[in-house]
């Protein structure tokens, strides 16, 4: 079966193993023991798990307001 979908949670319980595309192209391979949503998140949007937890500072919220 083929399934695609961006809801990381989704993705975790219905599928044994996951490729995740980034602009257009396959950046990361998740099977088994690698298959976490943090880890899903982290390929989809090219962040380390840090970054993911992180809030911007005051100034950024001002320049993206």
């Amino acid at each position: 079966m083929l399934l695609a979908s961006a809801d990381a949670k989704e993705l975790t319980a219905v599928c044994d193993r996951v490729l995740v595309m980034r602009d257009g192209r396959i950046v990361a391979e998740a099977v088994g023991t690698g298959l976490s949503e943090a880890h899903l998140l982290k390929e989809e949007l090219g962040l380390s798990i840090e970054q993911l937890n992180t809030r911007p500072s005051d100034n950024e919220e001002e320049i993206l307001a």
